[in-house]
């Protein structure tokens, strides 16, 4: 599932995501972010994982394809999980975007959103 945050304002969407990832979750998260894309010209993803168990297949294409429709758009994204995954989420998404990633562990969320509002 992913939620969306109250951090969420202006060009910043953050999200958290755990459990299973499906196509639902970002039929509810790409259209925050296409309208914060109409307001401005690049936004910044805050994406928090807790636990993960699944992604549907659905769900990672459409992650996929808003993301090359959307490739220059990101100004920064920061990744708050778990050592294990940051090697693996960067394999995915480095092709598709070629923005500033940043990581941190779950124990530094306040590090995470300051770097992402700055």
């Amino acid at each position: 599932m992913i939620q969306v945050l109250a951090e969420t304002k202006e060009n910043i969407i953050a999200t958290r995501a755990y459990g299973k990832l499906t196509d639902a979750d970002y039929k509810k998260l790409l259209p925050i972010m296409t309208n914060a894309l109409k307001k401005f010209k690049k936004i910044c993803w805050y994406f928090e994982i807790v636990s993960f168990e699944e992604y549907q297949m659905q769900a990672f294409w459409d992650d996929v394809k808003f993301d090359l429709q959307h490739i220059g758009c990101y100004e920064k994204i920061v990744l708050v999980c778990e050592k294990k995954w940051h090697y693996l989420i960067l394999r995915l998404i480095r092709p598709f975007i070629k923005t500033e990633i940043n990581f941190f562990d779950l124990d530094e969320k306040d590090k995470a959103l300051c770097w992402i509002k700055n």
